[in-house]
């Protein structure tokens, strides 16, 4: 993997060395500040310092769910004598544990992928300081690049030669297929080769990296990642008729980042969109309604169009494909690997790299028109999507409106859609993803982590909905009515909670939630560790389901002062490494 990492640097900063970001984060008032911005267009009467410090109170209310949590825990942590050990005794826990350790292991994994764009996206982003710093970053980029001057051709002539960019690691030979440029957020001049695969995701530009391992020869789809993914690799070093005699299928590692990640206000303003409604052509139920995240889904079908050519290689037919990303581009690697898999559509129309920016200059009044724009194209999508089922009822082929009177261009081999190209082979892993797809997709083939207080994997325009109405009912009133605010706010937290869990599936296809399983990585007091929970769509009842709902508060936007921390890719390397897991009191070697 390194080897990779220094090959993606050429060109990126002075000496190969990470730089800390710039962040919009000076104090612990500022978590607060971006989100009362995104609420102000609901409160014209209140200023921007009011709507902060309403945000700040109605913390305590949840951060008591939080106290109740850690007490328990550390309760639990302190009575448990062999808290270290796996009681194999009882049915599913050895199973659920070692599944916890492939996550985990898994998810350290996508951190090394995203970091490689994340260097790239840190060299095409910063602004120098002054002409001089500019000019001795330049001459030590080019002393740097030279050092690695055939592995930047190898980067630099992927467009035009894919066969260039090969790579080792660990003993497996890996081809760079596809590395989409990041331009400046600002704008600027735009080289033709920026512009080729760049996809846009508000104002910021998605970058896609393509890796391909000929030597991959394990599970795909829900197999991918599992116990025995990990497991299979001792046995192939002990056994090396093993590695001759097994059919190599051969993998795509589609890594995505953006860099819109930084800007808290802009996120939340992608999330606010109301959810677009899909009806389903094929399925157990016809005429199916799904919900997806507009942005993402119109980004993720952007992807696939990106990295078409490659998919459908005949060569690499077989082959495993899986998706990695963080933050929003997490949202996307699911519903894209959601789209291969075939469980949802292609977005419908063109889908252009050229996209309508969510929100201008003037925030306020563009979020409103994007959020009604939203709302028309959702409802225009499922009067389409029926218009479609009649069509295939009734025998009738459907024909795309350019094509009208026209012959089909398109080539046999490349007729096959791109949604369901993928089945059973696709699958993705991501880091601080927001909910992206209603939970009646069961796309267990996607793997999502929260760390913490991540607001990102909180918000949904129902979650902001919810807090706006939690913001009225404290922002105005003196010291009493603020504090019988705070009351209120956190019985009807309760009572919210316990709705939740009792009504489980009820309406889920119109509310939006992480695809697939999900963990919780919690930081706790207690040793410095972190314990691990198995939440999501996947996860309907049981005790977990409840502490998700009422104690960690995942259905709804959990204030506090590490909301926005606990979303930086530190905070999740750091939290991953410090995960508790339990041993086997059969193995003291093996972890479970």
């Amino acid at each position: 993997m390194n080897s990779i990492i220094q090959s993606l640097r050429a060109g990126g900063s002075a000496g190969g060395k990470r730089k800390k970001k710039t962040s919009t984060r000076s104090d612990i008032n500022d978590s607060f500040e971006s989100l009362a911005q995104v609420l102000q267009d609901d409160f014209p009467d209140c200023q921007l310092d009011q709507l902060t410090q309403s945000l700040t109170r109605l913390a305590s209310s949840q951060n008591a769910f939080k106290n109740l949590d850690g007490m328990a825990h550390e309760a639990y942590q302190r009575t448990n004598i062999n808290g270290n050990e796996v009681d194999t005794s009882v049915a599913g826990r050895a199973q659920r544990s070692a599944a916890r350790v492939a996550a985990t292991a898994e998810a350290l994994w996508a951190c090394e992928l995203v970091e490689i764009l994340d260097l790239q996206l840190l060299s095409q982003t910063e602004e120098p300081s002054s002409s001089e710093e500019e000019e001795s970053r330049l001459k030590e980029s080019t002393q740097s690049t030279r050092k690695d001057e055939n592995s930047k051709k190898a980067v630099d002539s992927l467009e035009e030669n894919e066969e260039a960019a090969s790579l080792s690691c660990n003993g497996n030979r890996i081809q760079i297929l596809y590395n989409g440029k990041i331009n400046k957020r600002n704008g600027g001049d735009e080289s033709k080769e920026g512009k080729k695969g760049c996809i846009s995701l508000g104002k910021s530009k998605l970058s896609v990296l393509v890796l391909y391992e000929e030597d991959y020869d394990r599970g795909a789809g829900l197999e991918h990642g599992s116990i025995m993914y990990f497991s299979c690799s001792d046995n192939h070093q002990s056994s090396p008729n093993n590695n001759n005699n097994k059919e190599k299928r051969g993998r795509f590692l589609v890594v995505l980042d953006d860099s819109i990640s930084e800007d808290f206000v802009e996120t939340l303003q992608i999330l606010s969109q109301k959810p677009k409604r899909v009806k389903l052509s094929t399925g157990l139920i016809a005429g199916e309604v799904v919900s997806v995240q507009p942005q993402l889904y119109k980004a993720a079908g952007q992807v696939l169009q990106s990295i078409e050519p490659y998919l459908r290689d005949p060569n690499r037919s077989k082959a495993a494909i899986h998706f990695v990303g963080r933050s929003l581009a997490g949202g996307v690697a699911s519903l894209a690997a959601t789209i291969l898999d075939g469980s949802i559509p292609m977005p419908k129309g063109k889908v252009s790299s050229d996209n309508a920016n969510p929100s201008s200059s003037k925030r306020k009044s563009s979020t409103k028109r994007q959020n009604k724009k939203m709302e028309d194209e959702a409802d225009i999508d499922v009067k389409e999507a029926a218009a479609d089922a009649k069509k295939s009822e009734s025998g009738e082929e459907d024909k795309d409106e350019n094509d009208e009177g026209q012959e089909n261009p398109i080539d046999p081999i490349m007729s096959e859609p791109l949604n369901g190209l993928g089945r059973a082979r696709s699958s993705a892993l991501s880091l601080g993803a927001p909910p992206s797809l209603s939970g009646n997709v069961v796309a267990a083939y996607c793997t999502s982590f929260i760390y913490g207080d991540d607001i990102v994997s909180r918000t949904t325009h129902e979650t902001l909905d919810h807090l706006r109405g939690r913001v009225e009912k404290t922002v105005h009133g003196g010291f009493l009515g603020q504090n019988l605010g705070l009351v209120s706010d956190t019985l009807s937290l309760t009572m919210a909670g316990f709705k939740s869990h009792a009504h489980g599936s009820e309406g889920e296809e119109i509310k939006l939630s992480i695809p697939g399983k999900a963990y919780l990585v919690r930081p706790r007091r207690l040793g410095g560790a972190c314990s691990i929970h198995e939440v999501g769509n996947l996860q309907k009842g049981g005790r977990e389901a409840l502490r998700a709902n009422l104690l960690w508060q995942l259905n709804d936007i959990l204030l506090s002062k590490s909301m926005w921390k606990h979303h930086d890719l530190e905070s999740y390397i750091q939290g991953l490494d410090r995960v508790h897991l339990r041993s086997s009191s059969e193995s003291d070697d093996s972890l479970l």
